[in-house]
This record gives C-alpha cells, structure tokens and sequence, in this order.
C-alpha cells in the first residue's frame, strides 16, 4: 500500500512539474483572479453603480474575462503584440460560449429546483451547485482548449479548415443552396469549438493520462468525434431533418 501511495505521489509531482502541470498551475491563477475581478465589479455595478442587473452582469463579466486574457498570455508565455485572428478573436469566441454555457447551467439548475420542489437554502444550494459544477467544466475545457489550440500555434490552420470543411458540408456532402449561408456558418462554427474541446479533452486523457502516442491518440479522438461532428452539423448547423440525405 505505501509503495503504491508512494509511486502515485511521484507520479503526481512529476506531472506538477511538467509543462502541463505548470501552465495548469498558472491559469488557475488566472482564472482565480478573474472570478475575484467578476465578483468586485459586480458588487460595484450593483452597489454604487446602481446598474441594471443585466448590464452589471455584462460588465462584471467583461471585466473578468480581461483579466482572464490578459493572465492567460502571462500563463502560455506569449509576449508581444497579440494576434487578433490566432489570440484575439478565439479567447473571446470562448468565452462568450462559456457564458452561454453558464446561462444554460443556471436556467437548467432553476427548472429542475422546480421540478424536485426545492424551496429555500435547499433551492439556493442545489442552484449554487448546478452553477459551480457547470464552472468547473468549463475550467477544464477552457484550459485544454488553449493548452491544445490556442496557444499552440495551430488556430489559424484550425479555422482556415473548419471554413474549408463548412464549404464542403455545406455543398457537397448536403447539397444546400446558398440561402442561410451566414447564419448556418455561425452554427458550424459553435460545431466546431464544441468538436474542438472534446478533442482537446480526449487528447489530455489518452496522451497525458494513458501515456499513448500523441498520433495515435489523435486518431482515437477522431474516430470518436467524428461521427458526432456530423450528427451536430446536420441537425444543429445545417438543420436539417433525421431522413435528409
């Protein structure tokens, strides 16, 4: 029993030390000092401020995910000018689906208090809940997702081929016409960043976590996500009905 206590401990040092475990170690800094930054600004806006709860969630929002930005380059090492189309524009492409994701989480955990006649501290409890669960996911799958993709200097070639495959799907593999073109991109592309998180997800475990070899952990995330992704695009980003060709 010690030796095996004794060899998960240097297991779990060795992992703290690696590359991984310091970038992890360095964005739950910065995710602590945004959630600290979200809870000061929210507290001036619906305090002093006297805002609306809409905007001063809004702001509060806003002003952590900058802190979040600005910590995230501090934890990959980025220095210089950020790129707007490799840095920019996909960190706040998250997080505005990371605020989604957290509306949904809330309006799940205020339903289903409802459904299981929840009242009171119980009902606050399980909301709290519901809503740190749903914050935690999102942790993990926001710091993959930068881990794997963001800051490993492959976004552009990401979204290049996810334009490239939306073309395809779009004309070959479905045959659609060009009505909708925008607004089933847009979907495509909320397809693509669930699709991406996943194989970032998938990778941690089998490289990381199972020791496999990076490309043949590629090919086990794809052969999973795969089907997956077209299922999304064709009923999400495409809708298009179950017995569509």
């Amino acid at each position: 029993m010690a030796l095996v206590t004794n060899r998960l401990g240097d297991t779990l040092v060795q992992k703290a030390r690696s590359k991984l475990g310091i970038r992890f170690g360095r964005f739950t800094v910065a995710a602590i000092a945004a959630f600290a930054t979200t809870e000061v600004v929210l507290t001036i806006c619906a305090g002093p401020l006297d805002l609306t709860a809409t905007w001063a969630s809004i702001v509060a929002w806003f002003s952590g995910a900058l802190v979040s930005y600005v910590l995230s380059r501090w934890a990959w090492k980025r220095k210089g000018r950020p790129s707007l189309l490799k840095e920019t524009l996909p960190f706040w492409i998250v997080s505005a689906m990371v605020v989604v994701i957290l509306l949904l989480a809330t309006k799940f955990a205020y339903h289903s208090a409802g459904w299981m006649n929840l009242t009171g501290v119980e009902r606050v409890l399980y909301v709290d809940a519901v809503y740190g669960a749903a914050n935690i996911g999102t942790f993990l799958l926001r710091f993959l997702f930068f881990h794997y993709v963001l800051f490993a200097a492959s976004v552009l070639a990401y979204l290049a081929s996810n334009a490239a495959m939306y073309v395809g799907n779009r004309y070959f593999t479905f045959g659609l016409s060009h009505d909708g073109f925008l607004g089933a991109y847009l979907r495509y592309a909320v397809v693509g960043a669930v699709v991406a998180a996943l194989t970032a997800l998938l990778l941690a475990v089998f490289v990381e976590g199972l020791g496999i070899d990076p490309r043949i952990g590629q090919a086990l995330a794809l052969s999973v996500l795969v089907p997956l992704s077209f299922l999304m695009s064709k009923r999400f980003a495409f809708r298009l009905n179950p017995d569509a060709a």
